[in-house]
């Protein structure tokens, strides 16, 4: 008997981008959701933030860039950004003398990607600012 080798392709293709600290916690958590939604998707890992700044000098690394032109979309936690000065600091030794520049990875990817607002939902009874949200609102934030 012969066996098709076709690979099934998923519909979605999501570049995943925990970055640093809480980003890890707030991903796992979107990927319960995710899965329970039984999205049709392929999740390919990303490298983001501070670590890659410290170890690689470049806390958004080209192949980032690359791998999200290549996605349907990317899906990301959260970064740590520190003053240029702290920023040199944490640099490995052997990255110290080279003139590298700290900059946000987020800055760069709305830079890049012409993406200029964040959609945030709101909880029920849940504050923004001032502003009481109720549960099917969202809250639309101009970025830098």
């Amino acid at each position: 008997m012969l066996v098709d080798n076709v690979t099934t392709m998923s519909k979605y293709k999501i570049a995943w981008m925990p970055g640093d600290g809480v980003g890890h916690d707030v991903m796992e958590a979107a990927r319960l959701v995710l899965d329970r939604l039984q999205l049709d998707a392929e999740y390919v890992p990303c490298d983001i933030g501070w670590e890659f700044w410290c170890k690689e000098g470049n806390a958004l690394p080209d192949r980032t860039v690359k791998a999200l032109k290549e996605t349907t979309c990317g899906l990301f936690g959260a970064i740590t950004s520190k003053p240029q000065s702290e920023a040199k600091e944490e640099l490995a030794p052997e990255l110290k003398d080279k003139g590298l520049v700290y900059f946000s990875p987020i800055v760069k990817l709305r830079q890049m990607f012409n993406l200029h607002t964040n959609m945030r939902p709101a909880a029920r009874g849940g504050l923004h600012g001032a502003v009481r949200q109720s549960e099917d609102e969202e809250v639309d934030r101009q970025g830098t």
